[in-house]
């Protein structure tokens, strides 16, 4: 747990939101996603007006009925008695398998879970909030990063952290420090669409994160890593 909380803290330490170098096709990906129209499911369903669906990457079981995947874990447990973390929803749907996610995620297989998109309709949001936050400040279980895919950006979305607004390339990859305070609001008449991907954090996960995006690849690497861990 400690380690985990060292790892998260190396990976931020450059900034809380880090544009990564690896980027997919949207447009390809937006045509892939058509096939799946039918498929989007409320997003956390026992908060009402809040305007937001999601579609399944990972799931529990693979498929896409949005159980418990796209529903507030912590809520879920509490009512039906389970004790589901977000690594257990590990099972790549056929949205991963039948679009050119399956390709572009494949370095991070080993440790992806709890992944989907959301869809913010016009007065969608998330209100102010802080993600993996426990009584204990050492849980930290994964990254956040998030891929913006259509209408991301002002006047058309909101990404407001730490009283910062964030902008975006599109396909690109950003991890986030969602651990500090946070909102997504769309005021338009647009649908804002993101990918959200969970990485559980391991030495292994934030090596491969160096590996692939050189921008921070001098921080991530294992020497630097064992420094901070055995410190």
């Amino acid at each position: 747990m400690i380690e985990q909380a060292i790892y998260y803290t190396i990976l931020f330490q450059s900034g809380n939101c880090i544009e990564l170098e690896h980027r997919l096709d949207v447009k390809k990906l937006k045509e892939q996603l058509k096939q799946f129209d039918d498929n989007w499911k409320p997003y956390n369903p026992r908060k009402h007006n809040v305007n937001r669906e999601g579609l399944s990457i990972t799931s529990l079981d693979g498929k896409l009925s949005g159980v418990p995947d796209l529903d507030s874990i912590g809520e879920y447990n509490s009512i039906n008695k389970t004790d589901i973390k977000p690594e257990d929803i590990n099972k790549p749907t056929i949205v991963y398998k039948n679009t050119l996610l399956q390709e572009f995620l494949k370095p991070f297989d080993p440790w992806l879970c709890w992944s989907h998109f959301i869809k913010l309709k016009p007065g969608g949001h998330f209100p102010i909030h802080m993600d993996n936050v426990s009584e204990n400040i050492l849980n930290i279980d994964t990254i956040r990063i998030l891929i913006p895919i259509q209408n991301s950006n002002w006047p058309y979305c909101c990404f407001l952290l730490d009283k910062q607004i964030l902008e975006f390339e599109y396909g690109k990859c950003y991890a986030i420090n969602t651990r500090l305070p946070h909102l997504i609001f769309n005021p338009s008449s647009k649908d804002n669409i993101n990918i959200i991907l969970n990485i559980k954090i391991t030495e292994e996960s934030i090596q491969q994160i160096g590996k692939l995006f050189p921008s921070i690849a001098s921080i991530m690497n294992k020497g630097n890593i064992d420094r901070y861990v055995n410190n």
